[in-house]
């Protein structure tokens, strides 16, 4: 740039002057009775008369005031236009240059960004691909771009956060590989190790949940299996007793005559002693089946006690001479 270039203005002031001291004396004795003025329904005609003057007398003072500022700024009005026009000639190559140093400055920046992205993928080529791209938004700081911020600032930053990061993974790998692929998906989202663990905490509480519900179910299941087992074990001892029973061979077709009931013998007395059974518990799930007998009196009353004895219920629905139901 050549010669620096100098503002010079020559001004001279202009001097106003008007009768200050005579109208500020004036004024304060006359605004000093009014002050002190009281007015009542009679003389409300007064007070809005001299309403009127005052605020008449103050507009008469700002117009001069207003008057006399137009007349002082009318020089001012020509140098500011002529000023206007300078700014503007200066504003063109100011344009030009700006755009200039931005355009290099905007290079320079990509240039610096690049080198840190580089940097970056190197470092954190080890990690998996959706962390790596994660950790690098995370820590990245424009300000590292700035010329003024030296190389090794961000070189040591992401190499903190790379080692950091390993250590972070080390701990999920060392989880229940149950829950492992689930708590490195919850720390992809944030790069939290506190979230992760707190996902696996969750997922374990639900697992133990399942396994006490499933071992209560299989619990039950196991009883009543067993049950019903030992409900069949008591069937067949049952089925096999009455079959084992001795049943005396019929002389006559007319039955005997029973002169006693306790003359009848207990159908399970007359068994063996290996034979003899306890009387079954009723189960769940009745059947029900209709049995024709017929044999004497003696007879018919062994089979109906060995029904009691068992614990089955029958009923009678015929009671001939020669033919018995139960």
């Amino acid at each position: 740039m050549g010669e620096e270039l100098q503002v010079i203005v020559q001004q001279n002031p202009g001097v106003v002057k008007w009768n200050f001291e005579q109208l500020k004396a004036n004024l304060t004795e006359m605004m000093s009775s009014y002050e002190t003025m009281v007015y009542d329904e009679n003389s409300i005609v007064t007070a809005r008369h001299d309403l009127a003057g005052l605020r008449k007398l103050r507009g008469a003072v700002e117009d001069k005031r207003k008057e006399i500022r137009r007349k002082c700024l009318e020089p001012y009005s020509i140098i500011e236009g002529q000023a206007k026009e300078l700014t503007a000639l200066i504003d063109k190559p100011i344009v030009v240059i700006d755009e200039q140093v931005k355009a290099y400055e905007d290079a320079r920046r990509k240039e610096r960004r690049d080198a840190i992205t580089a940097y970056m993928a190197e470092v954190f080529s080890d990690l998996p691909a959706n962390i790596g791209n994660r950790l690098q938004g995370k820590i990245y700081s424009p300000a590292w771009e700035n010329a003024s911020t030296p190389k090794k600032n961000w070189m040591d930053v992401i190499t903190a956060a790379h080692d950091h990061t390993v250590n972070e993974l080390d701990i999920i790998g060392n989880v229940d590989e149950d829950f492992r692929d689930m708590a490195m998906e919850a720390y992809g989202n944030d790069l939290s190790l506190a979230d992760a663990i707190q996902k696996v905490n969750e997922l374990q509480r639900q697992r133990e949940i399942i396994r006490k519900r499933e071992q209560e179910r299989q619990e039950a299941e196991a009883r009543r299996r067993e049950a019903e087992e030992k409900a069949r074990q008591e069937r067949e001892v049952a089925i096999k007793a009455a079959q084992e029973t001795p049943v005396q061979a019929v002389e006559s077709p007319k039955p005997e005559p029973v002169k006693a009931e306790q003359n009848i013998p207990n159908p399970v007395q007359a068994l063996p002693q290996s034979a003899q059974v306890q009387p079954a518990k009723a189960q769940d799930g009745t059947a029900e089946k209709v049995l024709r007998i017929r044999g004497n009196e003696n007879q018919i009353a062994c089979i109906m006690n060995f029904i009691k004895y068992v614990g089955a219920d029958y009923e009678v629905v015929s009671n001939s001479h020669n033919e018995q139901a139960v």
